[in-house]
């Protein structure tokens, strides 16, 4: 070697700044020289990004907050490029701080596996009292490009860009990274993403939400905690319940629907045990389905419409149909309980429920589809209660045993434009002192199919000012409405209430007792017993009606009586 030469020389170690001595040879005369105090300069890559709390769930971080102390690991690929372990070698931990922010730096160029404990994200909203970490898991709504994510049939898939990624590698697994945390924890983790790092990596960004469902699974993945599945429904009532302010469901399956029927596909969940109670106000229930490739584009694998549609009462007021729901909740455990809401303002919308309340007893207050206690503002709407979504029929033998809906002195609530149908029980059941109840626009059908005692609606035990309006009320085998026991003061206009009965007292269309109630502008047609029968309230039919029956703006066409 003669004259100024350069070598360029790759160390397998982080030696920059410091003196090394090297030597050369000449191949064509063996001379040696050395070369003492040369500068190695070694190349060091720093990785970092940010970990965001997306709030709505629609995996667009514009409105993420950005949580601290959030665990993120780091694993150096071994090769294969499979965040499997096998070949894998941990690195360190780090966790974010300064808004959500984090950063792994002095690494040899290589390719790595960046990795988030969901189980460590702490929400922004904070907790309600008596809540903590334990209680709440997040799940993956956004990922960088290389990200591993849920394919939605199943698999994992790396994505090539920027965006939705809910699920992490497998909607049908739960994060399970350990402490203290090892090369085996990488297997394990849900949320990875593969960083190939030439030269610093930056953005390297990940997206939870507490707010959405992104698996039918039910069950408990983490008996040390209270939290049980990530992603889940009944995760995110936990979810709900622990934090502060409204939680909206966000429903967006990473995995292939799981039921199919007449002409539709949907996504069925069989709850393992009763679902923990709704306690936090603002809480919605949401079966409308997005896709999870956006999170904000609606799909509908269960096409089409139910219920009778057309018009009802005097004045022909329109009477939707409902769309079929792409969400079941079914009962196939003998579980007495569907959704059990005890807190105000709660909202429950486009479901199928049914099965549940396998046990009814009129005194037993904890047997229901949809069971609402002594709080306001509850709304129910859009669901099909008491069938599978792809037909409003009697499912048979396994159908639901209580009441579809029961409210136990909850007031001032909404049912409004459901399919409510095929109980062994009642239809609506609004007992205990459960007042200003508004019941309009639904189909309510076949109800008490195992008990001529009970009717599509009961308006009962103190129940007082409640607005029946707009309504078909059809083929429930006791009373269409039956306010037995109930206070009155009740309005009860332009329904269509039609072919009801089984024999004794309950096979009227409507049924009146307590005072000062309105009924006008109804279509009462082909009832076995009474169109509208008034009753004291002593239990004995009366000449002199407490109510004020306005019989001059109804239309009565009964079987066999007026």
């Amino acid at each position: 070697v003669t004259g100024d030469t350069t070598f360029a020389v790759n160390i397998p170690v982080n030696l920059t700044g410091q003196s090394i001595t090297a030597t050369a040879t000449n191949t064509a005369t063996n001379d040696t020289s050395e070369f003492s105090q040369c500068e190695a300069v070694v190349v060091s890559v720093a990785i970092s990004g940010t970990v965001y709390e997306d709030l709505n769930g629609d995996a667009n971080l514009a409105d993420g907050v950005t949580p601290n102390n959030v665990t993120v690991v780091l694993f150096r690929d071994g090769g294969d490029n499979q965040p499997d372990g096998g070949d894998d070698t941990f690195v360190t931990t780090t966790t974010t701080a300064g808004g959500g922010a984090y950063s792994f730096s002095g690494l040899t160029p290589a390719t790595y596996w960046v990795a988030v404990d969901s189980k460590t994200i702490i929400p922004d909203a904070g907790y309600n009292g008596g809540f903590g970490l334990g209680d709440v898991w997040a799940e993956q709504t956004y990922g960088i490009a290389r990200s591993w994510c849920a394919n939605g049939a199943g698999g994992t898939a790396e994505t090539g860009a920027a965006g939705a990624c809910y699920g992490g590698q497998d909607s049908s697994t739960s994060d399970n990274i350990t402490t203290p945390i090892d090369v085996t924890d990488l297997p394990n983790a849900e949320h990875v993403t593969r960083v190939v790092a030439a030269a610093d990596v930056n953005g390297v960004n990940f997206g939870f939400s507490f707010n959405v469902v992104v698996t039918t699974r039910d069950g408990d993945d983490d008996g040390s905690n209270n939290r049980t599945i990530q992603g889940a429904l009944r995760q995110f009532i936990q979810n709900a319940n622990s934090l502060s302010g409204a939680n909206a469901m966000r429903f967006v399956p990473a995995g292939a629907t799981n039921a199919a029927g007449g002409g539709g596909n949907w996504w069925l969940i069989n709850p393992a045990s009763t679902l923990d109670s709704i306690t936090d106000t603002d809480t919605t229930i949401d079966g409308r389905a997005y896709d999870r490739t956006d999170g904000v584009s609606v799909v509908n694998p269960n096409p089409g419409s139910l219920g009778t549609g057309g018009t009802v009462g005097v004045d022909g007021l329109a009477l939707t149909q409902v769309a079929r729901p792409e969400l079941e909740i079914a009962d196939t455990a003998g579980i007495n309980m569907g959704l059990n809401i005890n807190a105000a303002d709660v909202t429950v919308r486009r479901l199928s429920i049914w099965g549940f309340g396998q046990n009814f007893n009129p005194a037993n207050n904890n047997n229901a589809n949809i069971q609402i206690g002594n709080v306001t503002g509850v709304i129910i709407e859009e669901n099909v209660i008491g069938t599978l979504p792809d037909s409003f029929s009697d499912p048979g033998a396994s159908r639901t045993v209580g009441p579809n809906i029961r409210s136990i002195d909850g007031d001032n609530g909404t049912i409004r434009n459901n399919l409510v149908g095929f109980s062994g029980s009642v239809g609506i059941y609004l007992s205990s002192n459960a007042d200003n109840w508004v019941v309009e626009g639904n189909e309510i059908r076949g109800n008490a199919i195992a008990n001529g005692s009970l009717d599509g609606i009961d308006l009962s035990e103190g129940s007082v000012n409640a607005t029946i309006r707009g309504n078909l009320i059809t083929a429930n085998r006791g009373a269409g409405v039956d306010m037995y026991r109930g206070g009155g003061q009740h309005t009860i206009e332009n329904n269509t209430v039609t072919n009801h009965g089984a024999g004794g007292l309950e096979d009227s269309g409507i049924r009146l007792y307590g005072v000062d109630t309105t009924v006008q502008k109804n279509i009462v047609t082909a009832n076995t017993g009474s169109g509208v029968m008034i009753v004291n309230n002593d239990g004995g039919q009366s000449d002199q009606p407490e109510p004020d029956i306005q019989q001059w703006q109804n239309w009565y066409r009964p079987a066999h009586s007026g």
